[in-house]
């Protein structure tokens, strides 16, 4: 059933109005009078006659006509028989702005579940409860019970917000009007009894009205289905996110480092990266990108021109556009003796080109246009302080033009007080983005770029899962751990899980006692390791299990006895299973590859460096699985140590392309292997031309 009946109804009946002012649905029904509503609305109140001088019904049966959209705002008990009438009515559109169900407490979660199976069991679409509802400027629409005098409403244009929260909703939608920037559609959802996020995705994707999505969320209820809907609204239009609630309770596990890493904000960052979701982290940033995504085009690449006319924010601008991963490209020789001799030869021709306080508009024009025009840039910052005289009105026209000849987004920064702010009305009269800092402008250019790499990219279709050859001897040894009365793989039983399924670990055996660890190792090549099997010690290292590099039967003799004596004693009641002796791994580069199952979202991967420093550093990438190829080497260049990667101090380069290999099999694993909750190979050793080794692996069953 269509969502149109929200944004552009027929009718409406407002349940509940009557004409005391503080009467939430008698505030609606004046809004919708003042917001230009034209075409029927029906006050419904038992208690009144009349509301607002036009006749009050008792009920919506008693309606002259069916409404195709009905609000109501009553108090939440009255709520499910008051939605029972409109279903006899045969009413299958219903905004419930009441408040009083599951967020306060358990009656109001039974209130809540009977409005849910009304709603389905009568084909009905809900929006709310506990919401603001539905503002749409275009057709009249304004459910939102806040005067028009505190919160302002601005003019139409191309930005619709999707927000779990009325007051940041509110807020949006008033502070856009301060700033000039249009709405097409906003929605408060509340509870989502029935109408989600994700259905309102999938409606603004097709909305001709609609030119940006602006979403702010604290959290979704079905993850796959997110990613899908906002994958298909980002391939036809911006897509941007602010989401709230950064650091809750980490998802379950945390036996490992990926556990203990992985929590509930990295997992919502790997589905927006999935979907081509620009996500912003403040409400500024909100704001910003939602302006300059409504006047701008996508940037096409990440070259910035700087041209300003106060040294000082010119390096400011440069700092922050290199931080958020932008470039500035010098001028060519070319330029800079054409611009030399026109110019002043105290003006720096260079970029951040620095036009100095004695500069004009005309000046302005001479530059950016030309510049922008070469080809050599893709967007440029243009910081205009109007404390210089003739720095003018004008300059709209300026910044409007060069934008027009380059054919690339312009971005103004301009700082100061009334002067400034009366420049900055004219200026973003020709809506060209103006910004109060250098900062808050490189950070809008890096979402437009951002947009250009998703529009440029092409299309993805899901990974599919390739079969594993030992899947069934792999499933085999999950239900042998199960059996066992454990929930943790042992190292040896995770090493052979691995290697049955293609992954690469040393050779090795398992001990009972000295003798057999002897005999163990020298089958082996040495030098070998040992390594404590319990399930009561997760890092062995830290309980003395660990000895490294024994390069003769005596050294493994030794070490076994000295190794079990530290174990007793700084693990006294751990389950000891036995010793494990390995083939010592040829010395590579330590990462870390690593997923757990989120449980909105599925399988999620991490990869960074192996070791501590995985955890400590916290340089690591995530993704949702199954992955592309593509996706893995993007998250191999993502982390701040990716030069490592690629040779370091005479080091030769590891084959990332092995290593994106062995990140998109892990994440092939958990998708095929739901028992897996959380699986790590930390480290796992990369080498310039053979395939990674796992040295050490961890798997945990749900």
């Amino acid at each position: 059933m269509t969502l149109d009946a929200f944004f552009n109804p027929s009718s409406i009946a407002v349940v509940g109005a009557s004409d005391d002012p503080d009467n939430l649905a008698g505030i609606i029904f004046q809004g919708l009078k003042a917001g230009g509503f034209e075409k029927p609305v029906y006050p419904v109140n038992p208690r009144h006659a009349t509301v607002g001088g036009v006749p009050c019904w008792p009920s919506v049966l008693s309606l002259p006509a069916k409404p195709e959209l009905s609000i109501i705002a009553t108090p939440a008990p009255t709520v499910p028989a008051i939605l029972r009438e409109h279903a006899a009515a045969g009413i299958r559109h219903a905004i419930i702005v009441s408040a009083g169900f599951s967020e306060s407490g358990e009656e109001g979660a039974r209130l809540e579940d009977d409005v849910r199976a009304i709603a389905r069991e009568n084909w009905m679409r809900v929006i709310g409860p506990n919401c603001l509802g539905v503002y749409s400027p275009s057709t009249g629409i304004d459910t939102l019970f806040v005067p028009r005098d505190r919160i302002q409403r601005g003019g139409r244009g191309s930005v619709s917000v999707v927000s779990q929260s009325g007051a940041f909703m509110s807020c949006l939608i008033d502070l856009a009007a301060h700033e000039g920037i249009g709405i097409a559609r906003a929605v408060n959802f509340g509870n989502r009894v029935d109408v989600s996020e994700i259905d309102l995705i999938d409606y603004m994707a097709d909305d001709p009205e609609t030119g940006v999505i602006a979403l702010y969320l604290e959290s979704v209820e079905e993850g796959g289905r997110f990613v899908e809907a906002a994958s298909r609204a980002s391939r036809k239009k911006p897509v941007i996110a602010f989401k709230a609630g950064k650091r809750g309770a980490a998802v379950a596990a945390a036996r490992s480092h990926t556990g203990a890493i992985v929590g509930r904000y990295e997992t919502y960052r790997a589905a927006f990266r999935k979907a081509g979701v620009i996500e912003v982290g403040t409400f500024e940033e909100f704001v910003d990108a939602a302006k300059a995504f409504a006047w701008s085009e996508p940037a096409g690449g990440r070259r910035i021109l700087v041209v300003t006319n106060g040294g000082g924010f010119g390096v400011a601008a440069a700092d922050a556009l290199l931080e958020r991963g932008l470039t500035l490209p010098p001028l060519t020789d070319q330029q800079e003796r054409r611009f030399k001799a026109v110019f002043p030869p105290f003006y720096t021709v260079a970029n951040p080109f620095d036009l100095t306080g004695s500069t004009c508009d005309e000046d302005y024009s001479r530059v950016i246009g030309p510049l922008l025009s070469s080809g050599a840039y893709d967007a440029a910052l243009v910081i205009a302080l109007t404390g210089v005289k003739r720095v003018t009105e004008k300059m709209a026209d300026v910044l409007a033009l060069a934008r027009a000849e380059g054919g690339r987004p312009v971005v103004a920064v301009s700082v100061g007080g009334a002067f400034t702010q009366y420049a900055k009305r004219i200026w973003e009269s020709r809506r060209v983005p103006v910004y109060p800092s250098p900062e808050r402008a490189a950070q809008a250019l890096a979402a437009l770029a951002a947009r250009g790499e998703i529009v440029s990219r092409p299309a993805r279709p899901l990974p599919s899962v390739s079969p594993f050859d030992g899947e069934e001897e792999a499933r085999a040894a999950i239900r042998d751990v199960r059996e066992a009365g454990r929930s943790a793989m042992l190292e040896d039983e995770a090493k052979d899980f691995v290697h049955v399924l293609g992954f690469s670990a040393p050779d090795h055996f398992t001990a009972q006692d000295a003798d057999e660890a002897v005999r163990a190792a020298n089958t082996l090549t040495y030098s070998v390791a040992l390594k404590v099997l319990s399930p009561d010690i997760p890092h062995k290292t830290d309980a003395g299990g660990v000895r490294l590099g024994q390069k003769t039967s005596e050294d493994v003799r030794r070490s076994y006895g000295e190794m079990m004596e530290t174990v007793a004693r700084r693990a006294p009641d751990a389950r000891i299973h036995g010793v494990l002796v390995e083939q010592m791994a040829d010395p590579g580069l330590e990462l870390i590859v690593g997923g757990i199952r989120d449980p909105q979202f599925g399988p999620v991967v991490m990869f960074g460096l192996g070791g501590v420093f995985a955890e400590a550093l916290k340089d690591v990438a995530f993704r949702l699985a199954p992955l592309a190829k593509e996706e893995a080497l993007e998250m191999i260049q993502e982390i701040r140590g990716a030069e490592l990667l690629k040779g370091f101090r005479g080091s030769p380069p590891v084959d990332a392309n092995a290593v994106a290999g062995t990140i998109c099999r892990l994440g092939d694993l958990l998708t095929a292997f739901e028992d897996v909750a959380e699986i790590e190979f930390n480290p796992l050793l990369a080498y310039p031309d053979a395939p990674p080794m796992i040295a050490d692996v961890r798997v945990v069953l749900s």
